[in-house]
């Protein structure tokens, strides 16, 4: 039987993991899917998080429900992949072996080696940026509540997830004005784009 591992259960794994599990139902395969936790983010909703107090249930898929029996899912962190003897180690894990690998691994911010930016800025890749960006915002302002400063919101990148978390916060901000007695004219939002579109 050959083994077929994948690591990493973001939307490339996931669907690595699926178009697999479909086209070789019927060969003698085994697939891994590895991944540090045991849900799929879904990201276009990332910024519900940010805005809103949205269940995370709409953001986080348990893999085992994209998967019900047919991909076996190991939780665990890749510390190497060892290329030479076909295995991946994994912290806390026996290492797994495999005739195919698929390396899904993600992305990571981009902070175009800008000054400053990487330090005082929150990026927007999971759960837990996003639960801070919203901490963050509320935070802000029950610091300038009851004094006449504005809450300046700077979002670096024009593409969907900015776009997407720019509009929430116009409609978020009427929120946060009522809840802190501020006039939502304080809370501005600026996104900053390479591109006009």
């Amino acid at each position: 039987m050959k083994e077929i591992v994948i690591v990493g259960g973001g939307y490339a794994g996931v669907l690595a993991g699926l178009h697999l599990r479909k086209k070789l139902k019927d060969k003698k395969v085994h697939i891994t899917l590895i991944n540090k936790h045991i849900y799929h983010i879904f990201t276009p909703s990332l910024y519900e998080v940010a805005t809103s107090e949205s269940p995370m249930k709409n953001i986080a898929i348990p893999l085992s429900k994209i998967f019900p029996d047919t991909v076996e899912l190991v939780k665990g962190t890749v510390e190497k992949i060892d290329q030479e003897n076909k295995k991946v180690l994994i912290t806390g894990h026996e290492p797994i072996a495999f005739d195919y690998l698929i390396v899904t691994l993600g992305s990571q911010p981009a902070y175009y080696g800008i000054p400053g930016l990487e330090e005082y800025s929150i990026p927007f890749k999971t759960l837990n940026n996003a639960v801070k960006i919203q901490e963050t915002i509320n935070s802000r302002c029950l610091i300038e509540h009851g004094q006449k400063k504005k809450l300046e919101i700077v979002i670096g990148g024009g593409g969907f997830a900015g776009t997407e978390l720019a509009a929430e916060i116009l409609n978020y901000r009427k929120k946060i004005a009522r809840d802190n007695r501020i006039d939502q004219d304080c809370i501005t939002t600026t996104v900053i784009q390479g591109s006009d579109r």
